[in-house]
Parts: C-alpha cells; structure tokens; sequence
C-alpha cells in the first residue's frame, strides 16, 4: 500500500525523500514519484520535515501542516513579532513578506531573523 491510500491518524506522518536532500523544518510536499520535495514560494505544502534528510531516504518523520498546535519553520527574512501574518516562501521557508503568488501558512508565534528556526500556528487545510 503506498501512502497517497494510507490512513493516518495524528499528526506525523514518514515520508520518501525525493532526488535531494531536505534540511529541518522546510514545508515539504508530495512530487509526482510519490516522494517529498520542498515546497516552493506559490506552494502551501502538505507537511514539515522533523529533522534535516538525505536524498532518496525513507521514513523521515514530517508534522502535517494542518496539525494542531505550532509548526516549526525557517524565517526567510526577519519576523518582527507575534502575530504577524506568514507567507511561503522559497526554499520550504516562511516570510512575512507576500511574495507573488505565495499563499499563507499561519501567524507567527515569536519573532526570529532572517533563517533562525521559528515557530507559527500553522493556518488549516480547507
């Protein structure tokens, strides 16, 4: 059985790294293989990784965006405060800055600079 018919209960899920490396905390959606990538600047993503994976490993264990509770994240660019609304950005990374076409993942819960590891509420999947 593979994963797009898998039930999951919870909040974690493993997953199939994709042909390149993921670091920690990048928003990380599924590719057309059936493996994870890094979600990009217009992509909402489906999960976070939980810690940094090498290429093509198998059962790295990611949080699902719409999970209850904070997300860990990568700011790109500073984060001024809490509360603040946060885009996707390049990379897997989230910005309060809304670039073209990019999407909102949640509200800040702290502030970070620019690449620090953050945390946010994570916005729910409609």
């Amino acid at each position: 059985m593979g994963n797009s018919s898998q039930r999951i209960e919870g909040s974690f899920i493993t997953v199939a790294v994709g042909a390149s490396p993921i670091s920690a905390y990048r928003r990380i959606k599924l590719g057309t293989d059936g493996k994870y990538v890094v979600a990009g600047l217009t992509d909402y993503g489906d999960a976070v990784i939980e810690r940094d994976a090498k290429a093509d490993e198998v059962g790295v264990p990611a949080r699902l965006v719409n999970a209850e509770g904070t997300q860990f994240g990568i700011a790109a660019g500073a984060i001024a405060s809490a509360g603040l609304t946060l885009y996707s950005a390049a990379s897997g990374e989230v910005s309060t800055t809304q670039g073209t076409n990019a999407v909102i993942v949640g509200k800040s819960s702290a502030a970070a600079s620019n690449g620090d590891v953050t945390t946010y509420i994570g916005k729910s999947v409609a």
